[in-house]
């Protein structure tokens, strides 16, 4: 199958799901990576103190994490389409239909891998 109709609304529906679902995952590994940037810098804070009464001081100022990255606007786009086109029915290509519907961008990957990171975490 390349393509399939499907209700505007109901497309409409998953989108906003699948939006609030990205959102909510995106702040809670925001809520995480703060935390450990702060413990970074307290470590290097004291690792400095320290190092600082040394004749030849030598520490390592690098935090090193890979920060959450929010693609919100990849859905508000296909949201405002959406909303603004008068056909009660779409044609999705099998491309849209596994971005809009089964949540599978092309950023999606690496998406989870750093929120998934995070969020383990939290478990």
């Amino acid at each position: 199958m390349k393509s399939v109709n499907v209700s505007k609304d109901e497309l409409l529906a998953v989108l906003r799901e699948n939006r609030t679902k990205h959102v909510n995952e995106y702040l809670s590994a925001v809520t995480v990576y703060r935390a450990d940037v702060v413990d970074r810098l307290k470590k290097m804070l004291a690792d400095a103190k320290v190092e600082a009464q040394k004749t030849e001081p030598k520490f390592d100022l690098r935090i090193d994490l890979d920060a959450p990255t929010s693609y919100v606007e990849s859905y508000d786009t296909a949201i405002k389409m959406l909303e603004m086109s008068t056909d009660g029915i779409i044609e999705l290509s099998l491309q849209e239909f596994s971005q809009y519907v089964e949540d599978k961008w092309s950023w999606a990957h690496a998406f989870k891998s750093v929120t998934g990171a995070y969020n383990s975490k939290l478990a």
